[in-house]
């Protein structure tokens, strides 16, 4: 047999199920870890001011170590978290150490709510919360996805959830957006400053 010759297929182990094939499937977008770097920032200004008044250097090099331990977590985050939306459940992976799976079937999902701050509607970042009917939070937290990703991840589980119940003989209609509070661009900067946001 020359290396030319096609290879015979492996054979398939009818013990081992091949896991069900995704609808979408993604990561974190990387603006997450520049999102991460500004936050790490933030949080220094005080302790570094606190120092350099009170002239207590080792102030300083706690705060850059735990900067650096926080920029290696984000990191980490970013590089091992992983969501994938089947036909029967969303399932989230992160951590390198300590690994965690969650999987979230499609029933139980409610709805996908979506944050974003100024910063982040600048670079086109959200931040995806799934919510689900018997959790008193967020089931899963999704830190920084574009938004169309997001999107992409909320018109395929609508779509995916209603041919679900087209086979159960229901059909349920993804619910619209409804208005709850306006604010003007001074109300919104006034708040943000407030809150140190």
């Amino acid at each position: 047999m020359t290396s030319s010759d096609p290879q015979p297929p492996l054979p398939i182990d009818p013990g081992v199920a091949s896991p069900p094939p995704a609808i979408v499937a993604g990561h974190l977008h990387p603006g997450m870890l520049f999102l991460r770097f500004l936050d790490g920032l933030r949080q220094m200004i005080i302790p570094c001011a606190i120092a350099a008044i009170a002239d207590l250097p080792w102030l300083i090099i706690a705060a850059i170590a735990f900067f650096m331990l926080a920029m290696i977590h984000a990191f980490a985050r970013y590089i091992t978290f992983q969501y994938r939306l089947t036909e029967e459940e969303l399932i989230t992976t992160e951590g390198i150490l300590h690994r965690q799976e969650r999987r979230i079937p499609i029933n139980r999902i409610q709805d996908l709510s979506f944050e974003s701050t100024i910063v982040r509607r600048i670079f086109g970042l959200v931040v995806v919360s799934v919510e689900t009917a018997s959790s008193q939070g967020a089931e899963a937290r999704f830190d920084s996805l574009s938004r169309r990703n997001a999107e992409r991840l909320r018109e395929a589980l609508f779509q995916t959830r209603a041919g679900a119940d087209v086979s159960a003989g229901t059909v349920a209609e993804p619910p619209g957006e409804l208005l709850i509070y306006r604010v003007s661009s001074g109300e919104l900067t006034l708040l943000g400053l407030t809150n140190n946001r």
